[in-house]
């Protein structure tokens, strides 16, 4: 796995050993959704929210790219000892703050108008998927004009939720994309 652009552009990680139960998001999606997102959001000085994040690859994305601050929610031990110390390795503690959490429990607990980007990848065989986005708006952790990222396959359909905004898919992946406050 590589780092696709910014300051940490080319800086590879590997995966931290097959008892970890992840599924990183391909090169390929993370390329095509940061081209979207370029164009949609200013990702310089963004706070950003990464659920489900396995290995940290997309948050490395956004850190590379210029945010703020990344939270990574990730309830497995051994992916959040990696992604501390990929985090040492790319200088970048700092800005990168993981959290060894249940997701919906970490939700929970959150104050209002956090992040300008929350990126959830879960399992995609997830029961309470269909769940995250009601959870996310109905406790409106995003700032005004914030946005929603979910990657998932086929299975899913977000479509009919009132902040859906559009899909793009990239392979297997699927990222529903939705906005606070009908920003875009």
């Amino acid at each position: 796995m590589r780092i696709i652009s910014g300051q940490l552009k080319g800086q590879r990680y590997e995966m931290p050993g097959k008892s970890q139960k992840t599924r990183p998001t391909t090169d390929m999606a993370r390329e095509g959704l940061f081209n979207i997102l370029q164009h949609q959001i200013e990702l310089q000085d963004l706070k950003v929210l990464d659920l489900f994040a396995g290995v940290g690859g997309v948050g490395y994305e956004f850190l590379s790219r210029g945010a703020e601050q990344v939270d990574f929610v990730e309830k497995y031990r051994g992916c959040c000892r990696f992604i501390q110390s990929q985090l040492q390795r790319f200088e970048m503690e700092d800005k990168g703050k993981v959290h060894q959490a249940d997701v919906f429990a970490f939700l929970g607990q959150l104050p209002e108008q956090s992040y300008g980007l929350v990126f959830a990848d879960p399992p995609y065989a997830l029961n309470k998927m269909q769940s995250l986005p009601e959870l996310i708006f109905s406790k409106n952790i995003l700032k005004k004009g914030g946005c929603l990222i979910i990657e998932h396959d086929d299975r899913q359909d977000f479509a009919n939720h009132a902040n859906f905004a559009q899909i793009r898919k990239y392979g297997q992946a699927r990222f529903s994309i939705f906005w606070a406050d009908d920003a875009q």
